[in-house]
């Protein structure tokens, strides 16, 4: 759903459509009604549903708004659902995007930078770390990780923009001297010239 709009908006993420507040509403209708078999339905489609990220994304968000995860204060969240099925919901997850059927993707994955922050509340950094030090492994998969994980922004100096902010990522890859100091080595080595490129000039388009 999401790539087709952004067929007319390559820049729209999926948190600029309303279907989150959508499903929230008919999801809510579903519990007081019976909440063993809205259970059993909504686990069934977390473990095969189609549309994984934006399932992941979804579970994210129910996990911040019922202070499972995240700094929200009380009175920003919204928890309307019994926490024992949030938590539910996010093991049901987990065991799903931990699996290579998912993980094989992300290389190629092309919203893996919003994806990451999903995965990481709902399955833990410690699972996510032990994924991106096995894509570091390689010069190639290294810079192409870093380049999935640029963000992107505009300005009136530059329009629309794509950057790397090596210290908001630092909790995947480690700090910032951490992640120049290969950056450096494989441009001193002469390896992937355009990609170390594309990178530097990722980072200094940071705002």
């Amino acid at each position: 759903m999401l790539r087709r709009y952004q067929v007319r908006n390559e820049w729209l993420a999926l948190h600029d459509l309303d279907t989150f507040s959508v499903a929230a509403r008919l999801i809510q209708r579903m519990l007081l009604e019976d909440v063993a078999s809205t259970m059993k339905f909504l686990t069934t489609r977390l473990r095969e549903g189609k549309a994984w990220y934006w399932i992941a994304e979804y579970v994210r968000l129910q996990l911040w708004q019922h202070g499972i995860v995240g700094d929200r204060a009380e009175h920003q969240r919204e928890q309307w659902m019994e926490r024992g099925n949030v938590v539910t919901l996010q093991k049901t997850m987990a065991t799903r995007l931990n699996r290579p059927a998912i993980t094989k993707k992300l290389p190629d994955f092309p919203l893996l930078y919003w994806y990451i922050w999903a995965w990481r509340d709902i399955s833990g950094i410690q699972t996510v770390r032990k994924w991106v030090d096995r894509q570091v492994k390689k010069d190639e998969a290294f810079l192409s990780l870093l380049l999935q994980l640029r963000y992107h922004g505009t300005s009136s100096a530059d329009g629309r923009y794509s950057a790397l902010d090596l210290a908001n990522i630092s909790e995947f890859l480690g700090d910032v001297e951490t992640v120049r100091g290969p950056i450096e080595s494989i441009k001193q080595a002469g390896h992937l010239p355009e990609r170390v490129e594309q990178v530097e000039q990722s980072i200094s388009r940071r705002h």
